[in-house]
């Protein structure tokens, strides 16, 4: 660190230069220094609005600057792997975007690297800092909910059902390049139980494409996609409660996000990262539960992803700054890639997956 300033390199300009870079560059004791991009106009396009003084497509050139302490890495999952240990053999620490890796054995090996080589490893599974899902998690660890019965998610979203008009072929609409629905989102859900009810120890999955035909981004045609887009999950938790993950981007309509927790005591039920409804037993009815204001974001009123950001954002720099391990961390990741590979399994075979998967063995018990 550069009096005392984290420098911050960023690879990537999709989710890295729209949230990540402004996030940053609105926390003090940072500065984000230097972004990357597999195509240098974008990077430099970033660096010209941002006001970033270094721009390259080649991140082993990001990596070798003295002046960046913590690297985004922000590209496409099936790049993280590389990305990472590279990273880290550079000695610097690394928030990687979700999901972790392509693969369990990547991640597990990406958490044993972060492990050997001392540095900070995390997972930007930003909307853990989201002020209703920190109230949620705060209600729960309370006992607002009793004992656990079971917990319901449904997001039905069209930001892919719309591909079928105007939404290019890309990168997330091929399974080899790690594309989907469940990475793009089913992620934060499998991390938002894992975080807020325990470990998953079984599950029952299906996936599905509904929005086939994509078009090429030079209009020239249409391509089929083959990365899911439409999921449904059936869970055992540890604690034996039930849970549920119905999570769909092939709609042309819907309405959005809601998570439903049933308890014992109490219910909670939370909608679009916005309001924040709950009963206790003797309740006649869900009132609304109003987030205090010690937990609201200073990017309260702008786009969700900077309302997550930003205070995720400082966590991180306080972190790096004070050399100190947090949550969600790299085996946070890890462990949520076994759930997601688990997905993957049952989907294919059509069969119940208990959890740890047996290639545990690649990392800590």
């Amino acid at each position: 660190m550069r009096n005392g300033v984290v420098g911050v390199g960023v690879i990537g300009t999709g989710f890295g230069s729209i949230i990540q870079a402004p996030g940053f560059s609105r926390t003090p004791g940072c500065r984000v220094v230097a972004i990357a991009s597999s195509r240098k106009e974008r990077a430099e396009a970033a660096a010209r609005q941002l006001g970033i003084p270094f721009a390259t497509d080649d991140y082993r050139a990001l990596l070798a600057r003295d002046d960046v302490d913590l690297v985004c890495v922000s590209a496409p999952p099936y790049l993280h792997h590389e990305m990472t240990l590279a990273a880290l053999a550079a000695g610097k620490h690394v928030l990687c975007e979700k999901p972790m890796a392509a693969d369990r054995g990547q991640a597990w090996e990406m958490e044993r690297r972060v492990r050997e080589t001392g540095r900070i490893g995390l997972i930007d599974f930003e909307l853990r800092c989201m002020p209703t899902r920190v109230y949620m998690k705060e209600l729960i660890d309370s006992g607002y909910l009793g004992v656990l019965f079971w917990v319901h998610t449904t997001y039905f979203d069209g930001f892919r059902g719309r591909a079928m008009d105007d939404v290019p072929y890309d990168w997330l609409a091929q399974k080899k390049y790690a594309g989907g629905m469940l990475g793009a989102m089913g992620c934060h859900y499998i991390d938002a139980y894992r975080w807020w009810f325990g470990e998953v120890t079984g599950l029952y999955a299906e996936l599905d494409t509904r929005a086939k035909a994509r078009p090429l981004p030079d209009g020239s045609g249409t391509r089929e996609a083959d990365s899911d887009d439409t999921i449904w999950c059936s869970m055992k938790l540890d604690n034996g409660a039930m849970a549920t993950l119905v999570l769909s981007a092939a709609v042309r309509h819907g309405p959005g996000l809601r998570i439903e927790a049933y308890g014992s005591e109490g219910t909670l039920v939370l909608e679009n990262d916005g309001p924040l409804f709950g009963a206790r037993k003797g309740d006649a009815r869900l009132t609304e539960l109003p987030v205090p204001a010690r937990l609201l974001s200073p990017a309260e009123k702008e786009d969700r992803r900077l309302r997550a950001f930003v205070p995720w954002a400082r966590r991180v720099v306080d972190a790096v700054r004070q050399q100190q391990q947090i949550t969600p961390d790299f085996r946070d990741g890890a462990r949520c890639q076994e759930v997601m590979d688990a997905i993957h399994r049952s989907s294919e075979t059509r069969r119940w997956v208990g959890l740890p998967l047996e290639s545990r063995r690649l990392g800590p018990a």
